[in-house]
């Protein structure tokens, strides 16, 4: 997407109880503007830290989801 400004943000951690869920609400209408009717799809990283006793050695996955705003 392109941005409407420039913008930086800090990349906060949050914890998922194992075998649970985390729903994290986020606005980036400051970052985007208002989004236009659409299909859309974000992509984050997630750190499964419970994987290894390795210190910075921990499992990463990359996890989409595909979300539709309707017009």
């Amino acid at each position: 997407m392109p941005t409407v400004k420039d913008g930086v943000f800090t990349d906060i951690g949050y914890n998922i109880p194992k075998n649970g869920e985390a729903e994290i609400e986020t606005n980036w209408e400051w970052l985007y503007g208002k989004l236009e009717p659409g299909t859309y799809k974000i992509t984050k990283t997630v750190l499964d830290s419970g994987a290894s006793s390795e210190g910075d050695n921990l499992n990463r996955y990359t996890v989409s989801a595909q979300f539709l705003i309707a017009g």
